[in-house]
Parts: C-alpha cells; structure tokens; sequence
C-alpha cells in the first residue's frame, strides 16, 4: 500500500529533489516559504492521525487575503 508522488515544489530557482516514499496513512507537509518552513523536507512524513483539521479561510497575510 505504498504511494510515490513527485513533484517540483520552488519558489525560485533552487532545486529540492529527494523522493519520498509514503504509505497509504501518510502526509507530506509544505510551508508556503521553502527557506525558513520546517516541514516534512526536514522532518519527514507525518501520519494521517496527527492532522487535526484543515485550512478553512486564511486571514493573513493580507495582501493575498
């Protein structure tokens, strides 16, 4: 039950590529700044079970509000 997913995720022109392998109760977390998230590029997966809720509507920063 395992998934491989690629894909490119920059914000510039730096390049990240490591291939993660998640299984089926896995997620793979980003931040929107590549350069100063912690995330799964350092901590690796996280279990489905640790996800509380989801973004309904964010309020900040206001420009792309």
């Amino acid at each position: 039950n395992l998934s491989i997913k690629s894909d490119n995720y920059s914000q510039d022109d730096s390049v990240y590529e490591k291939v993660f392998v998640l299984n089926t109760n896995e997620s793979f977390v980003l931040g929107y700044n590549e350069h100063y998230s912690t995330d799964s590029r350092h901590f690796g997966a996280i279990t489905n079970d640790n996800i509380l809720g989801k973004v309904v509507l964010r309020y900040y920063p206001f420009t792309i509000f």
